[in-house]
């Protein structure tokens, strides 16, 4: 599809159009913390704020979650019980389908 622009020239509308698709399409797909889920039957996240890192990603595995640790700077890093839970995404309470990815981040 073609039309003129302000300043007379011609642009091709359709193309950056779906140019932005395909960029946008590829940029979701890099995500490592999944949105929450619309199935209501999906469980509740349970919080891990506060335990020990270890102790974490070992309840989150069991209750059938993927697990991503990183430190606070956003490094990937291994859990640990001298490292407390931070951070959860998505938080403790959102509905998450078993099999997803919820990130914790690690204090010093």
């Amino acid at each position: 599809m073609r039309t003129t622009g302000r300043n007379g020239r011609r642009v091709r509308t359709g193309a950056l159009a779906a140019g932005a698709v395909v960029v946008l399409g590829a940029l979701s797909g890099c995500e490592t913390v999944a949105p929450p889920t619309s199935d209501q039957n999906a469980p509740a996240l349970i919080s891990v704020v506060g335990k020990p890192g270890d102790q974490a990603q070992k309840q989150l595995e069991a209750a059938g979650y993927r697990v991503a640790v990183v430190n606070q700077t956003g490094g990937s890093i291994a859990a640990s019980a001298d490292r407390l839970v931070t951070e959860e995404r998505p938080v403790g309470g959102t509905k998450l389908a078993r099999g997803r990815t919820v990130t914790i981040t690690l204090g010093r």
